[in-house]
């Protein structure tokens, strides 16, 4: 019994080092893998489905800071390549709001190289933005796009760096706006006084005269994002006292809870979108509004 029990031992060895074999050969007789020459933008992992990117256009150096975004092909080649773009939006156009190449070359020996988007500063008033989707194209002559990784979209914007100091002062010319965009009543003065940093990025200050009935209010002036400033009033009493139709109420002013406020670095504007609140004098009751996300806009 140990005699034959051996023999199949060696038996099954023998076998299981036939098909060792034959597996190897299997392996070797195949033919190597092909890596498909794609382009993809080479974008964050967490980022690289379509991707949104903040472009802030600076004014320096003219006609304003670009967006550099890489572009990478799967394989490295002994000739040059080329990878070809479109653009689209709603709202900007090519050679207007920004210019851009419509090919890019991949040169021979590497498999990267960068797109440079160059936003046009003039061409962003104050509150402007658009968003631009930069899409990689197919066709002959140039490298295919690799599916899914082949489209960015930048929210383009103008930008100037804060000098918060500048913010105080007198705004002579202050306008408020109907619902419907007319104006309803100005220009008049509001003043923003004592403009004082509390952070890198923010600051309080006082307003003056904001409705156009005197007093004052405090209020904070909030820039920490670049694409998003921020002027808010916490709900006060400006200390003045209206008559309407006879009655006397307390105006109390705070900055709109469904509109943002804002302000703009690059004209000096300040944009408040406001509620004015009637209350009873010495109680302090709410008795009604005399306007709400009532639009006020502060200029020089």
């Amino acid at each position: 019994m140990k005699h034959t029990y051996l023999k199949y031992i060696a038996a099954v060895a023998v076998v299981v080092g036939l098909a060792s074999c034959e597996k190897n050969n299997l392996v070797i007789d195949q033919a190597p893998l092909t890596v498909p020459e794609v382009a993809r933008f080479n974008v964050k992992p967490e980022l690289s489905a379509n991707p949104y990117y903040g472009y802030f256009i600076e004014e320096e150096p003219a006609p304003g800071t670009k967006f550099t975004v890489p572009v990478g092909v799967s394989t490295v080649s002994s000739a040059d390549r080329k990878v070809k773009f479109t653009y689209s939006s709603r709202t900007a156009v090519k050679g207007t709001q920004f210019t851009a190449p419509d090919e890019i070359t991949i040169p021979a020996g590497q498999a990267v190289a960068n797109l440079d988007i160059q936003g046009l500063f003039g061409a962003y008033p104050t509150g402007r933005k658009d968003t631009l989707k930069i899409q990689i194209s197919s066709g002959d002559g140039f490298v295919n796009s690799m599916k899914k990784y082949d489209s960015i979209f930048l929210i383009m914007q103008k930008y100037c760096p804060v000098a918060i100091a500048e913010m105080e002062g007198d705004f002579d010319n202050s306008l408020e706006y109907t619902a419907s965009g007319a104006i309803n009543y100005g220009p008049y003065t509001i003043s923003v006084l004592d403009v004082a940093p509390v952070t890198a990025t923010t600051a309080n200050a006082v307003f003056e005269n904001i409705y156009g009935y005197g007093g004052q209010v405090a209020g904070k002036f909030d820039y920490t994002d670049k694409g998003n400033f921020k002027v808010t009033i916490a709900e006060q009493n400006t200390g003045e006292i209206v008559e309407d139709s006879g009655d006397l109420y307390e105006l109390w002013i705070r900055t709109s809870s469904v509109r943002p406020s804002t302000f703009s670095s690059c004209d000096g504007s300040i944009t408040l979108y406001i509620d004015a609140i009637a209350k009873e004098p010495g109680t302090h009751t709410l008795l009604g509004y005399f306007a709400q996300n009532y639009k006020i806009v502060l200029n020089r």
